[in-house]
């Protein structure tokens, strides 16, 4: 997947372990995998033929601050009362790519933040 562009990038805490997604394309098409922190293992997709409207959600990794900028600029966000992470995604929606983090406080409430994955400001 070496010359792929990423579509979406996502980490959720789950029952003693961690798993990462990511999603992206190439000429050859789309296609996806999925780590599991606790065992190491990796699962791939089965590849979906490529087709240009998949090149508008590309992510320009260039552009976009890291996930622990992120994850640190929505603690602050959620007014410091996030005690625990439970899930986080990087995906353009609608042209514009956006961090999508979420939270849980002392009592277990979720809190869910949404932020420009450009500037790390409380997306609108």
């Amino acid at each position: 997947f070496g010359d792929s562009k990423i579509t979406n990038v996502s980490f959720k805490a789950a029952d003693k372990t961690a798993i990462y997604e990511v999603a992206g394309f190439n000429a050859n098409g789309a296609h996806s995998l999925t780590l599991d922190v606790a065992t190491g293992n990796v699962t791939e997709s089965t590849p979906k033929a490529y087709d240009a409207s998949m090149e508008a959600s590309a992510i320009d990794a260039g552009t976009v601050i890291p996930p622990h900028v992120a994850i640190n600029a929505a603690f602050v966000q959620s007014g410091k009362v996030a005690t625990g992470i439970n899930a986080w995604s990087l995906a353009n929606q609608n042209g514009k790519p956006l961090y999508t983090i979420e939270f849980h406080d002392a009592q277990n409430k979720p809190i869910s933040v949404v932020l420009d994955a450009k500037t790390g400001t409380v997306a609108k």
